[in-house]
């Protein structure tokens, strides 16, 4: 049978069309217009004037454009960010410049083309999601896929770093990448090859360079290489274990030098540089029912602050489905006369059918999080179980990537253990969050979708219609108006 003829004018498709490229991501096409949509809906008219912190970070470009450097210490109440690593501020004021060269007179070039810099990093974030829902699920159907995709870049914790001026976006970017490196290294079984070590040292060390926070994946490159070294060397192949730690050694320098400097240049703004806010409350005052318990009220008012503080997993929950600060920061918004749900000085007023949509949400939100407690609970069961299998299949580096994400998040906390911290930082883990996700999703295909019982085709219809209405809430929860 052959295939429509397409149009003249569109001819030069044709190749795409035919190509292997296009009938292995076909499916992703959809999806990725969804989540592009979204995102162009929060760079037109999310204001950078008003988010959390974002005037701050602002501060630190306009510094580097007027004076060559970052605010000078004492750090200031318009200058407290100045301890970040000075490279995501130091791009944009290149864009800055660049934008000032081509812009017509009387552009706010923050809000107009500073946008279009952070739209490179959303785009990136979504394009490396597609290609590793790809990978880790090549024999699944291409609506599952393509609802992996969806679901997993429509999360709120997502979209509200895609439009926000900060260097949260941009790291978190090249920690999927970092991780998704580091698994398919792994999975290649090159595990020996100087060329992929450097490739995800670089990777991390770029990460770091953005944010300290990238140091994350540099204890999970560490545990990788001794595991797979120790692996080796107890089947008695000790060069290749020699071999692996060499070259993992020698992709070291790439993560450790961009580590030192941030790690100078904060400490010239902070004695303590990972409690750099308010004092703390000290983790050894906080009740065990903190990480043992799972505080419900966020159910009823999904916000961070008041409901949730009972429990650190409801604020992971709440931080991951929910902003949050404030996304309803549109002019539009601000003079509506819902004080209620007001958070003084930092959330403007949202319609009540958003707040009915954040509440929906919740609930929605179940299905989705349980795929990332399988994905992690089910590499670490692989790991356990069958630890050669599960290190050649990748279960290693998603099992270090849950565990050492959220014990890096935990660990933070304790040296600053404060409700407000616990629902900030909770984003510098997402990309965990995103890995995490789709493999549990690919695992949920394993398990049940190639099953022909009437009972796992129906588990699987139950669970998509759960997330294509939660994909469908969250596009509508975050999607903001003209203004």
């Amino acid at each position: 049978m052959n295939p429509t003829p397409l149009p003249p004018p569109l001819n030069f498709l044709r190749p795409l069309l035919r190509s292997r490229f296009y009938r292995r991501y076909r499916w992703a096409i959809a999806p990725l217009l969804v989540i592009l949509a979204l995102q162009a809906n929060a760079h037109m008219y999310y204001k950078m004037d008003y988010g959390y912190d974002m005037p701050q970070h602002a501060m630190n470009m306009y510094a580097l454009l007027n004076t060559g450097h970052m605010p000078p210490p004492p750090l200031a109440p318009s200058t407290y960010e100045a301890g970040q690593p000075p490279l995501f501020y130091v791009l944009s004021a290149v864009v800055f410049r660049l934008a000032e060269s081509v812009a017509p007179p009387g552009v706010y070039i923050l809000q107009e083309y500073i946008a279009l810099w952070l739209m490179v990093f959303s785009a990136s974030w979504a394009l490396l999601a597609a290609f590793f829902v790809q990978q880790a699920m090549r024999r699944a159907a291409g609506w599952w896929k393509a609802l992996t995709l969806l679901v997993v870049m429509l999360f709120p914790v997502i979209q509200i770093m895609n439009a926000m001026f900060n260097n949260d976006l941009a790291v978190n970017v090249l920690l999927t990448w970092g991780v998704i490196l580091l698994w398919l290294m792994v999975r290649s079984a090159r595990t020996a090859s100087l060329a992929m070590w450097l490739r995800v040292a670089a990777i991390i060390g770029l990460a770091i360079a953005f944010k300290v926070n990238g140091a994350i994946l540099l204890a999970i490159y560490g545990v990788t290489a001794a595991w797979l070294a120790g692996q080796n060397a107890l089947s008695g192949r000790l060069k290749t274990a020699a071999r692996v730690v060499a070259v993992a050694l020698l992709g070291l320098p790439l993560m450790l030098a961009p580590l030192l400097y941030n790690v100078w240049h904060a400490r010239q703004y902070h004695d303590n540089i990972v409690n750099v806010m308010v004092p703390p409350q000290p983790v050894w005052e906080m009740p065990i029912s903190f990480f043992t318990t799972f505080d419900t009220s966020i159910f009823e008012r999904p916000f961070a602050f008041g409901p949730g503080e009972g429990s650190y997993w409801s604020l992971q929950y709440v931080t991951l489905h929910q902003d949050y600060y404030n996304f309803w920061n549109s002019p539009v918004y601000q003079d509506m006369p819902l004080t209620e749900l007001s958070y003084p000085g930092t959330r403007t007023n949202i319609p009540g059918a958003r707040f009915q949509d954040a509440v929906r949400l919740m609930y929605l939100a179940i299905p989705a999080t349980l795929m990332i407690v399988l994905g992690l609970t089910a590499s670490l069961a692989r790991m356990i179980r069958r630890p050669r299998q599960g290190t050649r299949d990748g279960s290693l580096v998603i099992a270090l990537t849950g565990l050492g994400a959220l014990g890096a998040d935990i660990w933070r906390f304790s040296n600053y253990a404060n409700i407000q911290a616990a629902i900030i930082h909770a984003r510098f883990i997402a990309f965990s969050y995103v890995i995490l996700f789709v493999i549990g999703m690919a695992w949920a295909w394993k398990l049940w979708g190639r099953q022909r019982a009437w009972w796992a085709r129906i588990l699987m219809l139950l669970l998509a219609v759960a997330l294509l209405a939660y994909a469908a809430i969250a596009f509508r929860r975050m999607w903001l108006p003209a203004y």
